[in-house]
Order: C-alpha cells, then structure tokens, then sequence
C-alpha cells in the first residue's frame, strides 16, 4: 500500500515472527502487543477475542499505559457504544476505521461516551480492525491515543499488519472449544438487542443508532 514504506513491511514481518509462538490462552504475546505499540504510536493497542458486544465472555490482552475501568465505567460503554461507529461491523470488518473518519473532533467530544468515560480515561482518538474467526467469533484490534489522530500511513500499517495477523491467530481455532449453537445476528441486530437489554424504549433506540 502506498502508505506502507519497507521498513514498515520489515517491522510487520518481525511483528508476525513473534505472533507465531502464541497459544489459545495468549494468541498475541506481551511482546508482539509492544512491538504493534511501536509500529503505531498509541498510548493503548488491545487484542480483543470473543462474540460481539459479549463482554462477560470475551477475552482481552493489552500493551500500554491504561488508567482503571471500574464497573460502572464499563456499563456507560456498552451503553453508549453506538454513538462511535468502531465496534465489530459489515463497515468495521477487514478494514481498520478511526473515529475522525465518521466524525469530527468536537461532535465526537459532544458524545456521552466521552463526556462520560473517554474524557477521564484520555481517549482523544481510536482506531479499531476487527477480523472474523470461526463461528462467529470475532477479533480486534483496537487502538487509542490521548495526542494525536491516527494518520493514514497508520490506517494502512494496521490493514496489512490485520490481514496477517488473521492468519497467524486464526491457525489456533481449532483448539478453541466449539462455540454454543446460537441463531447469528448482524451487528445491528446485536445493537438492538443490546439497547433493549439497556431498558430503552424504542424511541430512544431509534434516537440512538440514528434510524426511525
């Protein structure tokens, strides 16, 4: 990609080297966390592993500084979620999507996403690169930074790094246990489904995910 120098390309291949000797407990090595750190400025990179919006079983490892989530922290979140289009999705999948690409920097700040918990916890700016895994499962990346947006040589770092790392962590599927039979859901629909949960009537869903 026209963003992607070679010495990006050589780092992404030492990234993929390290990838490789992680296990179903740990698909990304503390270390390789650090090395995507170092590849794309950020103050937070995750690995994120599981179901979409399935927070209680889904699996997370992190590289960087990160001030503590309490509960209610975490609530507001999955409250509040769909007002930052990041989370796993038909336009979020296969390609990394910041939040300036949807929408500016004051309308992002006036979200109670970040009024509520972004602010405190110095998320000025994210990224996120969700890969599908086996029956439904999904994987993300996800980045935040407090100083600066995420450029497009990083939008372009972070989409060949994906696409390798899918492969890479994808080879241990098979030693996932099966996934429960469940009827699939489109992201929407999980959207939905998660603001009904939340108590909302359906005005406010409405209201909240911008649909009549």
């Amino acid at each position: 990609m026209g963003n992607v120098s070679i010495g990006d390309y050589e780092r992404i291949l030492a990234i993929v080297a390290e990838s490789a000797s992680g296990t179903a407990e740990e698909p990304l090595p503390v270390q390789a966390l650090d090395m995507i750190r170092g590849l794309i400025p950020c103050d937070v990179v995750a690995l994120i592993d599981g179901y979409p919006w399935d927070r209680v079983n889904r699996r997370t490892w992190i590289s960087g500084w990160l001030a503590p989530w309490a509960t209610e922290d975490r609530r507001i979140v999955d409250r509040y979620r769909s007002q930052v289009p990041l989370g796993p999705s038909p336009a979020t999948i296969h390609g990394p999507v910041r939040i300036s690409d949807s929408m500016s920097r004051p309308r992002y700040r006036r979200t109670d996403l970040y009024q509520l918990t972004g602010r405190s916890h110095g998320v000025e700016y994210s990224m996120d690169h969700w890969l599908p895994g086996r029956a439904g499962r999904m994987r993300g990346l996800t980045f935040d930074a407090t100083i600066r947006d995420f450029s497009d040589r990083d939008r372009d770092v972070a989409e060949v790094l994906g696409r390798h790392l899918a492969t890479v962590i994808g080879r241990l599927d098979s030693t996932l246990p099966p996934a429960a039979p469940r009827r699939a859901l489109t992201s929407r629909q999980a959207e939905i489904l998660s603001l009904v949960a939340d108590g909302r009537t359906n005005r406010q869903i409405a209201r909240a995910l911008s649909i009549s």
